[in-house]
């Protein structure tokens, strides 16, 4: 009120109108939050902490602890070339429909909370509780579907029935989150994804998925718009420093060759594959 106060006078008098404009700024800034330069940092600091990081490193492992420096996925062979999920990074996990992106996500949910690795998974295109019976299925060994259905096996060389109630205990006490929010927009993520980490030391998010978001914002195309949703997600994992797992959806392109899936057929790809740390893909061999 103070502010709008202030520039009625200033028309007419250019003067007068840069003395408040001065004033404006002025009272702009001092209301600015406190942390607002808090990424500004000498490269002193930079190097010291990098440094300290790296030292830290060197007596874990001569220590004998792991070569990991990320979120382990729980797969030998991926850790080995990412040292895990990253603080910080995106990975987009991407594929055809129905080729296995929300299971393998699941999966890789599940492996972090056997870990005790606080998870978060945001389900845009399933309800929650159809994910825990995934999560269920993937400990029980026993497919989801019958898990659903409750035709299960009692018999004297297995008792289905109780596999999955000791495997239901085992899923039930996991430091795992489920929102189910459909048409989730960035705006809701990241608000619902600090209030997370605040609460429950959230260490690693996923999205299922990415164009089912909305940006929160109105855009002329929807290229746009997943471009607008993939920055965000890319600096909701930089300012939570945890790695954030998108899934997304390729386009029908990669059907019709058979070298593969390539970064072209993501599906409204706008800067998907310019914000992503890392692009996976699945696919199914022909």
């Amino acid at each position: 009120m103070r502010l709008a106060h202030q520039e009625r006078p200033a028309h007419g008098d250019r003067t007068r109108a840069a003395i408040v404009l001065d004033q404006a700024q002025r009272a702009m800034f001092d209301i600015q939050p406190r942390n607002a330069g808090q990424h500004r940092r000498p490269i002193g600091e930079v190097i010291a902490a990098v440094r300290d990081r790296m030292d830290q490193r060197i007596r874990d492992r001569e220590a004998g602890g792991s070569d990991l420096t990320g979120v382990p996925s729980g797969y030998q062979q991926l850790d080995a070339m990412t040292g895990g999920w990253q603080p910080g990074d995106l990975i987009v996990l991407a594929a055809r429909t129905g080729d296995g992106k929300t299971a393998f996500a699941v999966n890789l949910l599940c492996r972090a909370a056997h870990k005790q690795i606080p998870g978060a998974f945001f389900s845009l295109e399933m309800p929650a509780e159809q994910i825990g019976i995934r999560m269920v299925s993937m400990v029980a060994r026993i497919d989801g579907i019958r898990i659903r259905d409750g035709k299960l096996a009692h018999r004297l060389d297995t008792d289905e029935p109780g596999e999955v109630v000791r495997a239901m205990s085992t899923v039930a006490e996991w430091p795992v989150h489920i929102d189910d929010t459909p048409a989730l927009s960035t705006i809701d993520l990241r608000r619902d994804a600090r209030r997370m980490v605040r609460d429950y030391q959230i260490g690693i998010i996923f999205v299922d998925y990415l164009q089912l978001m909305t940006a929160g914002i109105r855009t002329e195309r929807r290229v746009q718009e997943v471009t607008e949703i993939t920055r965000a997600l890319k600096a909701l994992a930089r300012e939570l420093n945890i790695p954030v797992i998108a899934c997304a959806q390729l386009n029908r392109a990669v059907e019709e060759r058979t070298d593969g899936p390539r970064l072209s057929d993501l599906r409204e790809s706008g800067s998907i594959e310019q914000d992503a740390d890392m692009v996976l893909f699945l696919h199914r061999q022909a």
